[in-house]
């Protein structure tokens, strides 16, 4: 039995990052609404906003070749060297 991998719909996409980020705050005993989301994609992003979570774009890899503005991410830095100064300054 083979696996299969395809790229799926925005819409699987964003679907598969919520359960996944779903199972893991609930692993750790977080609440999605006290809990940041930092990630480099609008997939990542669009996933956290659906759960209520703030969410952080980090541009690098991936969205460093994009324009994400249209995500509204609740914050947004150039790497994740950046973001810990931003949350202390916070």
């Amino acid at each position: 039995m083979g696996f299969n991998r395809r790229l799926g719909t925005l819409k699987e996409t964003v679907d598969q990052r919520v359960m996944l980020v779903t199972r893991t705050l609930g692993k750790l005993g977080l609440e999605a609404r006290e809990t940041p989301l930092v990630g480099d994609s609008w997939w990542d992003i669009r996933a956290g906003k659906q759960l209520g979570m703030k969410t952080i774009l980090v541009m690098t890899g991936f969205s460093s070749h994009n324009d994400f503005s249209s995500e509204n991410p609740d914050l947004t830095v150039r790497s994740l060297s950046e973001l810990g100064p931003k949350l202390l300054s916070k």
